[in-house]
């Protein structure tokens, strides 16, 4: 049988001393081991120094925190986790001095580098990832074409696209694209990709069959791809 409530000791605590939290006293009796600070079930305790509020419950103590205007949440402090914000946007989110997010109808805006490390998966569709590749040695004014391994699984190679490569010279001073020169002439392409490489080459007597582009123990560059995972 439930304890009755009739009558039941109820009390709202409250401290101005920043970091102080309510604490639980488990005797049976409120006696004169009970600290100020410690509060029964459905009792409430507040910190007004740190805008927090806390309650007691049958699993231990529960805090929440305070919102002033409704401008700004702790969800560090509080440990809540929100599955729709509504009524306000855009929706912002910072870390201890810097905003890191921003949540707007028309884009979601990040200020540091964005790391991925689970992939991308739009409003529809299969979720994609992005690989990059050094091309590793290259002799290009005496080799045509060069294989470069793409390490992915007999499925995953068959949803290669939006390939992109980027070759340097011999002094790393200028940087080209492969597939996608400045000039209008041909200089080289992608000839194509099966279970275990992706197959480069360069045109003959074209920008990249020169002697500036024979260096060995040295990157030739950047292959760049997405695919879909397993």
């Amino acid at each position: 049988m439930a304890n009755p409530i009739a009558y039941s000791r109820l009390q709202m605590k409250y401290t101005d001393i920043s970091g102080a939290t309510p604490t639980i006293n488990t005797a049976t009796t409120i006696d004169n081991s009970w600290l100020d600070t410690d509060i029964l079930h459905a009792e409430l305790f507040v910190n007004v120094a740190d805008d927090k509020v806390f309650t007691r419950t049958n699993n231990g103590m529960y805090e929440f925190a305070l919102s002033p205007s409704g401008s700004s949440y702790n969800f560090c402090d509080s440990g809540i986790q929100v599955t729709n914000i509504s009524g306000c946007s855009p929706v912002h989110i910072w870390d201890s001095t810097t905003e890191v997010i921003e949540f707007a109808s028309s884009a979601v805006t990040v200020t540091p580098p964005l790391l991925l490390n689970r992939g991308v998966q739009f409003r529809t569709g299969s979720t994609v990832e992005m690989k990059s590749i050094n091309i590793g040695d290259w002799n290009m004014d005496t080799g045509a074409t060069i294989n470069v391994a793409h390490g992915l699984s007999a499925t995953e190679w068959k949803t290669i696209y939006d390939i992109n490569v980027i070759i340097r010279n011999d002094t790393d001073a200028l940087y080209y694209s492969l597939l996608n020169p400045s000039s209008a002439l041909v200089v080289g392409g992608l000839r194509f990709w099966d279970s275990t490489n992706i197959t480069l080459e360069r045109t003959t007597a074209g920008l990249f069959d020169s002697t500036n582009f024979d260096s060995i123990s040295y990157n030739r560059g950047f292959l760049t791809f997405w695919y879909i995972p397993d």
